[in-house]
C-alpha cells in the first residue's frame, strides 16, 4: 500500500513539525523562565510602595 503523499512531503513534514514543536517548548520555556522573575520584580515593587 502506498502513501498518497508524495515522497518530498514524506521526507519533510516530519522535519517541519518536529522542528516547530521544539520552537514552541523553547518559547514556552523562554516566556514561563522570565514571568518567574518579573513576578518577583512587581512583588518587590509592591513592597516598596506600601
Amino acid at each position: 500500500m502506498s502513501s498518497k503523499y508524495p515522497r518530498s512531503v514524506r521526507r519533510c513534514l516530519p522535519l517541519w513539525a518536529l522542528t516547530l514543536e521544539a520552537a514552541l517548548i523553547l518559547l514556552l520555556f523562554y516566556f514561563f523562565t522570565h514571568y518567574d522573575a518579573s513576578l518577583e520584580d512587581q512583588k518587590g515593587l509592591v513592597a516598596s510602595y506600601q
